[in-house]
């Protein structure tokens, strides 16, 4: 009888053992990390996941130097058989771009705003192969460019982040970190705040970078649809510490740690129920619109002799007294135009807004002040929309200040019921903007719009760049707020899940046109468009299995088109 061989274990390309990572601060330091150990194989996906603050991305960045030097780290990281805590100058360069490249969260804030995307990618090359001259850089940059999906990339290897789209400038993103062929990328957040077809796309060229180069890939996110997707085995990380690995399908049908549990709990997805929390006794939606848009377009001028942008075109609608009217669509799409326009921080090319009975166009001086008065605006980034040099408390009484409401101690008792309406200790009327997680700056933004009672909200990407269980608390904060106020909301987002948990109606947008328009039922259930379709089918589920029919289906569809268009051009 012939012994059977002893099973071969697989190659081990990064290892990690008890690390640990401290932030020196005034008080006590401060224990991010706490001796975490996980392991990743040659084109392997981990999927590290898990609430904001609880250490995913601090992890990482301890492991290539790149965090501040108030940081104290302990245990050991091994890429092969080449310990990488410690590494310091050229050591930690070679590694760095050659062996492991990372993608960062904000593409926005990671990019030069003062050089060409084809420079930045050039220089990124040369950095690791200084005898490369400009012209084969840029030759090769063009080249990435077209690799990650970007179109008319030799034109647009010419141009600067703030002329490319949020997507377009992830993607340059992932041309620069695959630019040295690493053989590990950590994609941090690799799709925040992206509409969900965009997301789609990146998440598909994800895919295609690991199968046809190789790469390995730490993705760090709070998306668990996004987990979905593209993971190979999960860590769960909280407060610090991995409490629960497993392979991405037995974690999802069979999590077995609570935290895991909850955060699955926690993620909206389209169909499901809407929470307990969020059936309370809703305000009934009345005739009387809030909101009255006729035939709005809003152009903008070109660039260099460039022809007019038309971000708007003639939409018409209308928002009713208590209802939440969800505006989604793509990025570009016009939304958040459209949105500003309605309170009056953008003027129309043509068309009317009235917004409580009033030419919102026509309306200046007093009267505009009166008007803005009775509208609240939920910005999407808290962090640059609250004053960073004034307490929570300041900023949540500044429009009762600016508008002259109330006296100090009225407006002291006003910011008190708000912070506990949105669930926030009181003690934090004394902190600043940056001693709060983005969960709860978010809240204090919700506070500030609703501190002068309005009849009307715009809410703006309110929960784009939150983790699941952050984003499910604030949304149960809205939806009760918006029970008992009675507000009518304009709930500009790209998130459908989300939607259907909210929404009365929902008005679909794509390249400024209004396309569908229904209540939440019809339009998610029964839609009439195949754009409204196409949305629908982007969105990512927490189910590996069906996101895994979902890609096979995006490919079908696009191979599919792609011998369409070659039949033609023959």
């Amino acid at each position: 009888m012939t012994a059977t061989s002893p099973a071969v274990a697989p190659k081990i390309l990064l290892r990690v053992e008890n690390l640990s990572v401290s932030f020196r601060t005034d008080g006590a330091p401060v224990q991010a990390v706490k001796a975490i150990s996980y392991d990743v194989a040659p084109g392997e996906t981990l999927a590290i996941v898990g609430e904001s603050g609880s250490g995913k991305t601090v992890g990482c960045r301890a492991m290539v130097s790149l965090l501040p030097d108030s940081a104290s780290v302990r245990g050991g990281a091994w890429l092969d058989d080449q310990e990488l805590i410690g590494l310091k100058g050229e050591a930690i360069r070679r590694v760095r771009g050659d062996r492991i490249a990372m993608i960062f969260q904000e593409p926005s804030t990671a990019l030069d705003p003062v050089r060409t995307v084809g420079w930045q990618i050039g220089q990124a090359l040369r950095v690791h192969h200084p005898k490369m001259t400009w012209p084969q850089a840029r030759a090769r940059a063009v080249e990435l460019m077209e690799l990650v999906g970007i179109p008319d990339p030799a034109i647009r290897v010419q141009s600067y982040p703030h002329q490319l789209s949020g997507g377009q400038k992830q993607r340059v993103m992932i041309a620069m970190a695959i630019s040295c062929d690493p053989e590990i990328i950590i994609a941090d957040e690799p799709t925040t705040a992206l509409d969900v077809t965009t997301q789609a796309q990146i998440l598909d060229l994800l895919h295609d970078l690991r199968d046809r180069l190789g790469t390995a890939i730490i993705l760090i996110t709070h998306n668990m649809g996004v987990v979905a997707d593209l993971a190979d085995r999960v860590a769960v990380m909280y407060r610090g510490e991995i409490v629960e690995q497993a392979e991405a399908r037995q974690l999802f049908g069979q999590p077995q740690h609570p935290y895991t549990r909850h955060l699955l709990s926690s993620v909206p997805h389209l169909g499901q129920p809407r929470p307990a929390s969020m059936n309370t006794a809703a305000p009934t939606v009345t005739d009387r619109p809030v909101v009255e848009i006729e035939d709005l377009s809003i152009d903008f001028p070109g660039r260099l002799g460039q022809g007019p942008v038309h971000a708007v075109s003639q939409v018409s609608l209308t928002v009713q007294e208590h209802e939440i009217l969800a505006l989604v669509g793509e990025s570009g799409s016009g939304k958040t135009t459209l949105a500003r326009c309605v309170v009056g921080l953008v003027k129309p090319t043509r068309g009317q807004v009235r917004v409580l009975g009033a030419d919102i166009v026509k309306a200046g001086g007093r009267q505009l002040r009166q008007l803005r008065q009775r509208i609240g605006f939920v910005f999407q980034d808290p962090a640059a929309s609250l004053n960073p040099r004034m307490t929570v408390a300041a900023c949540v009484a500044e429009p009762m200040r600016v508008h002259e409401v109330g006296t100090p101690a009225e407006r002291r008792a006003r910011v008190e019921e708000l912070l506990d309406a949105v669930e926030l200790p009181g003690d934090f009327a004394r902190r600043y903007p940056h001693e709060l997680s983005g969960g709860q700056r978010q809240r204090v933004s919700l506070a500030r719009a609703l501190v002068l009672r309005p009849q009307f909200l715009v809410a703006d990407e309110p929960t784009s760049a939150l983790d699941v269980s952050v984003q499910a608390r604030v949304l149960d904060v809205f939806v009760r707020l918006q029970h008992e106020m009675g507000f009518a909301c304009l709930f500009v987002t790209h998130d459908l899940a989300v939607v259907d948990m909210l929404a009365d109606r929902i008005a679909v947008m794509r390249q400024g046109r209004l396309v569908e328009l229904g209540d939440d039922r019809s339009v998610l259930r029964h839609p009439a468009q195949d754009y409204t379709r196409d949305l629908i089918a982007a969105v990512p589920v927490p189910d590996p299995v069906e996101q895994a029919e979902k890609r096979a289906l995006r490919r079908a569809l696009r191979a599919e088109a792609a011998s369409l268009g070659a039949g033609r051009t023959d």
